[in-house]
């Protein structure tokens, strides 16, 4: 351990061991700049498929103030962002928020937080499944007359992310810089052809919390799938032992995406509702509106707008998928799970931990793409990452002032470690009790109920292996934090 200040030996305490570069994490330092730490946050969000799917359910919910939810969303996100990089420049680990609640609140909560955090992502990647079939297939029938069934469609992106995932095929930054880089300069130019074309006059009463049909409630919901169209920013955070000046980098890397990428949202949403015609809840109710407001001005190019939604869609998806796959394998190899999970396919990839996941997401996403419709499903997939993503976020706050108050007194700063994570607290903590007080109607009001029983299971888990023995629960919690050492398989 490094050595510590003398106001930090009088206070007689030892920091929690985490591993760090300085700790043989074993993975490469100085490897990454700090533009790619923003690179991988932003491309993490998915901007082109927030865009498309998100917004059109936070106008459902708040009419015109949706763009007024985005702008709460910024602060709340950004006072958030405040957290990460504390916590960031203490423990640069790739764990991430799992090292940092783990430190924050013990590894008991940690093992039951990484559980819970997992979940968040095999959600996220049954949902890429649904919503990538149902987009297209709206596309297709509005746009060219063809009708190819959403489910055929939602199977070449399932065939995908197996596919790259059992390869080990991976995108570099310079790819994803460029991936990312499109989607968003195309969406730009969209909404800069809108406005210099007339078709939109930019009202300023969508920053009016009134406009609101249902209330500051409806406001709420809006907020909750603002966060959900950043959700997995905080992914870049996991570069925190290949990051050049890790201590410093990486948050500045996540201010730089969360402002960059709110804006954004901001800006092009407010132009994409007040330029459809019929209003902001005609644009809610049309399942391709940024492609309809495309076909308008771009005529036969408007294509090229379906091009970087896919793209994008299929980007989170994957990274969701190999996230939970990577967590599956190092399970096995700490004993928690079967060893066979544990074992690789001659691409030195965990073939077995990829068939398994698949066997999970996969009928989640037939299943509620059935019931509910692949492009309603998001709905109902967005509200239980809303509610996850909520609670995660929220312990990440109060990790980070135990974390300070316990282990670094001498550090404390008022508007640091309290004003600004209570002023996230209150944006998310809001947005959260607006989403299940009161219950939505059925059948999401069941779903508050999936999310808890996921988090007891894990705690059930946790008892388990104290009680056998039968695992390690540190070396869980490095399955967690999806770490291992550099000489074994990566996906």
């Amino acid at each position: 351990m490094e050595s510590k200040s003398a106001a930090a030996e009088d206070s007689a305490f030892n920091e929690p061991e985490v591993i760090t570069p300085e700790h043989g994490g074993g993975l490469k330092k100085n490897a990454v700049p700090p533009r790619v730490v923003a690179i991988t946050s932003m491309a993490a969000a998915g901007p082109a498929a927030s865009i498309a799917l998100a917004l059109p359910v936070m106008v459902a919910f708040a009419g015109p103030a949706a763009i007024f939810a985005l702008v709460v969303t910024l602060v709340a996100m950004a006072c958030m962002t405040n957290t990460f990089a504390e916590f960031a420049k203490r423990i640069p680990s790739a764990g991430s928020l799992f090292a940092w609640n783990s430190a924050g609140l013990g590894s008991n909560f940690g093992f039951v937080f990484g559980w819970f955090f997992v979940g968040c992502y095999l959600i996220i990647a049954a949902q890429g499944f649904s919503v990538f079939g149902g987009f297209l297939n709206e596309y297709l029938a509005s746009s060219l007359s063809i009708h190819i069934p959403w489910w055929i469609l939602s199977a070449i992106c399932i065939a995908y992310a197996l596919g790259f995932s059992f390869r080990g095929i991976s995108i570099s930054a310079e790819v994803a810089l460029f991936l990312l880089g499109a989607e968003v300069l195309i969406l730009i130019a969209l909404a800069a052809w809108l406005l210099i074309s007339g078709h939109t006059h930019l009202d300023l009463n969508v920053f009016n919390p009134n406009t609101s049909p249902g209330g500051w409630g409806a406001i709420g919901l809006a907020i909750s799938f603002g966060v959900v169209g950043l959700a997995g920013f905080e992914e870049a955070a996991t570069l925190g032992e290949e990051a050049e000046d890790p201590r410093r980098s990486v948050g500045r890397g996540l201010f730089i995406a969360v402002i960059l990428l709110q804006l954004f949202f901001i800006l092009v949403g407010w132009v994409l509702i007040d330029s459809y015609v019929g209003g902001p809840m005609a644009f809610s109710e049309d399942p391709n509106g940024v492609q309809t407001l495309a076909t308008t001005v771009w005529h036969s190019f408007a294509g090229i707008i379906t091009v970087i939604i896919i793209s994008s869609i299929l980007a989170f998806t994957l990274t969701a998928f190999n996230a939970g796959v990577r967590v599956i394998y190092s399970l096995a190899r700490v004993g928690v799970m079967p060893a066979t999970f544990g074992k690789t396919s001659k691409y030195n990839t965990p073939g077995p931990a990829i068939a398994l996941l698949g066997a999970v997401t996969i009928p989640l996403c037939y299943i509620l793409g059935a019931a509910r419709g692949p492009i309603g499903a998001f709905a109902t997939y967005g509200f239980l990452v809303s509610v996850a993503f909520a609670i995660v976020y929220l312990l990440t706050n109060v990790a980070l002032v135990n974390y300070i108050r316990k282990y670094t007194p001498h550090e404390f700063s008022i508007i640091r470690h309290v004003l600004i994570p209570l002023v996230a607290m209150a944006g998310v903590g809001y947005a959260l009790y607006r989403t299940v007080i009161p219950l939505p109607e059925p059948p999401l009001n069941n779903l508050p109920w999936v999310i808890a029983a996921w988090a007891v299971l894990g705690v059930l888990i946790l008892v388990y292996l104290r009680v056998s023995g039968k695992a390690d629960v540190e070396d869980v919690g490095k399955a967690f934090a999806m770490e291992w050492d550099e000489k074994t398989e990566k996906v």
